[in-house]
């Protein structure tokens, strides 16, 4: 992997860090507000089933996911061969998985 590539993959999983936590935790409190009496947002089953939350959620963690793996593999994994097996194994899937989620979110978008 080119160096150029890797301080691209940094950049990418420090950028989405942060807003991939507020996210997150924002799924966990409407999540908890559905399942206790205590109420700390008014609505939270309309919060949770967001449509808009939904696809920042998947615009964040993808791109956090692929390159952080990235990054993993170029510092931990030595031969080149394996190295290329993991990066396109990975890359693949998480094309998959993008695609697979794309599919999901536009069926559920329709009427």
């Amino acid at each position: 992997m080119s160096p150029r590539l890797l301080r691209l993959a940094l950049i990418v999983v420090e950028f989405t860090s942060l807003p991939l936590l507020v996210v997150w935790m924002v799924y966990v409190i409407t999540g908890y507000g559905m399942l206790t009496p205590l109420q700390l947002i008014p609505n939270p089953r309309a919060v949770h089933a967001d449509r808009l939350l939904r696809i920042t959620a998947l615009a964040l963690s993808l791109p956090h996911s692929y390159f952080g793996t990235l990054l993993l593999i170029a510092r931990r994994v030595r031969s080149g061969t394996w190295r290329s097996i993991y990066t396109a194994v990975f890359t693949s899937a998480i094309v998959i998985l993008a695609v697979a989620l794309a599919l999901l979110e536009s069926h559920l978008a329709a009427p």
